[in-house]
């Protein structure tokens, strides 16, 4: 098996896990137990990786090379009725409850 993505909290690597597996590629996340134990031992070495299958490395690092592109597009918004700004995934305001236009 080979690491293909360190990820910075353990529901990210379960999230991407998930990606990677919907798309039919086996993955598993290793060294989320050590993500309490940061600032007692190097915070590199207590981050979660995913890690898959040697002839699965490239497309699954594709896959996450794609979703992250994806996370990048997204632009927050700004609401209409109460000018806050609001991130890309909702599709109401958290302050006022407004539609996203």
């Amino acid at each position: 098996m080979i690491r293909v993505f360190t990820a910075q909290h353990p529901t990210q690597a379960h999230l991407m896990k998930g990606v990677l597996e919907s798309r039919g590629i086996p993955s598993e996340v290793r060294g989320e137990d050590l993500f309490g134990a940061r600032g007692e031992i190097p915070v590199w070495e207590a981050l979660p990786e995913i890690w898959v299958n040697d002839d699965q490395a490239d497309e699954a690092r594709e896959v996450i090379r794609s979703e992250s592109m994806r996370d990048a597009d997204s632009e927050s918004w700004q609401c209409t009725n109460c000018g806050e700004s609001v991130e890309a995934q909702f599709t109401a305001c958290w302050k006022c409850n407004t539609d996203k236009p």
